[in-house]
């Protein structure tokens, strides 16, 4: 068959990177693979020689002269030959104002699409809802067009917005070692890795907050990239500036720079005494698995809605808390309310609602344990006072406190220490070898294209299928799921 494997660009990325192992787990399979994108490819991409630049597939978040018809018919000439199937990543996510609608031209045109869904305009991306809400239909409904999606609340959430479960697809990314194994490097103390690209939910405060509780105990903290995108390096320079004026061993991105000595992700990844996520969110929570393929440890915060599939399939994931706590007593929680009660009635009016009385207290009460406060909750103002705090104090690092699962309330540094000397179970990569394998994603991902491709013939029934587009918003958009950190 022949693949037209679409996103925005190819940068370094979770998006670009699933792309490139769609195109190596089908190599040999028969299919052919032509990839398009908005912007020039990277001259060190291995999918250069598949690549093709598509002039208006980049980011835009208004129409300009183009249209929706005009993108559609430049996206069918850079294709080439018809594909049997058009594979789309990301097209709701608001990025680019006209490609919901190009792709739902397609649709109506009846061309056989899955769109692949890593993240969600709704979740708490006020700035990309209001782009991605412009078009006519963001969730197109066709005979022929498929969805996948990456964890079973995505599709759950699908599922109930009405869309049809055989035209639903569950496709967890695949799982691989991304470099040979390095050897190790000498730091000069202990250091917890955290794989993410500093972006604000990755969450970098807590990242420092963990440093200062854990420096006693000789750690320091690394994050593997610093932000591309300019709306989030202001805040990401800011944790910089914060951790260096308060000579707190955090390094943010580290990997291949020149000032902690260009080594690269495989090499930190070895070299970590473990790996750490503080991240609030994520679409595959990829952070979660890839730490039993270097057979290191892994702690910090849980996302359940994520690691719940992991765990169903056997993984276990001991060194996780629910919450991070500090108590509530050091933190004026008037003025906090009152910013986010602004910041939640901005996102709900932006997604053209209003937002139910009590909000505020509702959303100040998601983040509330009894007399403690989830630090991870708070805006950068506030963690940086609770960091302050902490680093003037013993008895105050003493203080901050992890909520298991169990319910159990501990103190952070020592529960922390304890769960990176635990040993790794041997069993959890073999299990990740089982379900997440390039071999194993190859073959899903084709049983999907020919699903997709063995349509029954029916004529297209675009718009009368009884999708309810309002409940993936309402899915995401509560009081209870605010978070200041998803806010732009």
């Amino acid at each position: 068959m022949r693949i037209a494997i679409l996103h925005h660009h190819l940068r370094p990325g979770g998006v670009t990177r699933v792309m490139e192992n769609a195109v190596a787990s089908l190599d040999g399979s028969g299919h052919e693979c032509t990839v398009l994108i908005g912007e020039p490819c990277p001259q060190r991409s291995p999918l250069r020689d598949v690549a093709r630049t598509v002039d208006g597939l980049k980011y835009r978040a208004s129409a300009g002269n183009l249209t929706a018809q005009e993108l559609a018919l430049r996206l069918r000439t850079a294709a080439g030959p018809p594909p049997d199937v058009w594979h789309f990543h990301n097209h709701c996510l608001g990025k680019n104002v006209l490609l919901a609608d190009a792709i739902a031209i397609l649709a109506q045109q009846g061309e056989n699409l899955l769109l692949q869904i890593h993240d969600f305009a709704e979740d708490g991306r006020p700035a990309n809802y209001a782009v991605a809400s412009q078009a006519k239909s963001l969730y197109p409904q066709s005979a022929r067009c498929h969805y996948a999606v990456l964890n079973g609340r995505d599709y759950s959430i699908l599922k109930g917005a009405g869309l049809a479960p055989d035209r639903l697809h569950l496709l967890p990314n695949p799982v691989m070692v991304p470099e040979i194994r390095a050897t190790s490097f000498a730091t000069g103390r202990r250091v917890l890795f955290y794989p993410t690209r500093g972006i604000r939910r990755k969450n970098i405060g807590e990242l420092i907050l963990l440093a200062v509780l854990l420096s006693e105990h000789g750690f320091g903290v690394a994050t593997s990239l610093a932000p591309d995108n300019e709306v989030w390096r202001p805040v990401h320079a800011g944790w910089e500036a914060f951790a260096r004026q308060h000579q707190i061993s955090a390094s943010l991105g580290v990997v291949q720079n020149t000032a902690y000595g260009s080594h690269s992700f495989g090499e930190w990844m070895t070299t970590a005494d473990a790996i750490v996520t503080t991240s609030i969110t994520e679409g595959f929570g990829l952070v979660f698995l890839e730490p039993f393929l270097f057979n290191k440890p892994l702690v910090g915060r849980d996302l359940p809605d994520v690691t719940r599939d992991f765990r169903a399939l056997g993984l276990s994931f001991a060194g996780l808390y629910q919450r991070l706590l500090a108590p509530c007593d050091w933190i004026a929680l008037e003025p906090i309310e009152a910013q986010i009660s602004e910041l939640i009635s901005r996102q709900y009016q932006i997604c053209g609602q209003t937002a139910p009385p009590g909000a505020a207290k509702r959303a100040l009460g998601a983040i509330c344990h009894e007399h403690y406060i989830d630090f991870g909750g708070l805006g950068e103002p506030a963690q940086k006072a609770v960091i302050l705090r902490c680093l003037a104090s013993p008895p105050a690092r003493e203080a901050v406190s992890v909520l298991l699962s169990n319910g159990a309330v501990l103190g952070a540094a020592n529960w922390l220490v304890a769960s990176i000397n635990q040993p790794v179970k041997q069993e959890c990569a073999a299990l990740l070898e089982e379900h997440f394998s390039l071999s194993t994603y190859g073959r899903k991902l084709a049983s999907i294209y020919q699903t997709v491709a063995n349509g029954d013939g029916a004529m297209t029934l675009f718009d009368q299928e009884p999708f309810d587009q309002k409940k993936v918003l309402t899915a995401f958009l509560s009081p209870e799921n605010f978070h200041c950190l998803k806010t732009a």
